[in-house]
């Protein structure tokens, strides 16, 4: 799975329509190869204050961050050299997280003006955690707890911050890379 980069935003809002991008991160699922990680300066998109307070960012300092457009061309070359690495062309990179697909897919369409270079398919380890469940590798989620917090809790993928005092996008890919990997092994046992 060296082709796999796992992807999760951080965001001023749930609608990628007029919700701003607050940060990006991306980290390989294998290998050495760096991670990628910038805060989002996004002026065309609205900033929830409930989405500050999540995020622990102070409005006025958004407009200090590296400006939507210059992260689309910061991030477009760390695609194409993860893809170069990896003897791939970008159009096969895969993107993992979590609700991948319906969530953070959209906010990153606006960045790259409605068009994604990475392929269009995702692993969704939302999706995996409800098959996971489906077929009894993992308990199913209890009533009234989210996917998410069960996915996390059950799973031992501890969102934590990463240690930078505030909820984080690459605090969250860490998270995730923890909980597909385990997903991937339960699923890898259950074929053994």
């Amino acid at each position: 799975m060296n082709n796999v980069l796992v992807l999760d935003t951080e965001t001023g809002g749930l609608y990628p329509d007029i919700n701003s991008l607050l940060e990006v991160a991306l980290s390989p699922l294998e290998g050495g190869f760096p991670d990628f990680e910038s805060l989002v300066y996004d002026p065309t998109g609205i900033t929830y204050v409930q989405a500050l307070e999540v995020n622990k960012i102070k409005r006025e300092d958004i407009s200090s961050f590296p400006h939507i457009n210059d992260v689309a061309v910061e991030l477009t070359a760390y695609l194409e050299a993860f893809a170069a690495d990896q003897g791939i062309a970008v159009k096969d990179i895969q993107i993992a997280g979590h609700n991948v697909g319906t969530f953070d897919a959209p906010f990153m369409r606006r960045m790259f003006d409605r068009g994604l270079p990475w392929s269009h398919r995702y692993i969704d380890t939302a999706s995996l955690l409800w098959a996971a469940a489906e077929v009894g590798l993992i308990p199913k989620k209890p009533e009234g707890m989210s996917l998410s917090s069960f996915g996390f809790t059950v799973l031992g993928a501890t969102r934590d911050g990463e240690g930078r005092g505030r909820h984080s996008a690459m605090g969250d890919v860490m998270a995730t890379k923890r909980m597909l990997v385990r997903l991937l092994n339960l699923f890898a046992r259950s074929n053994g």
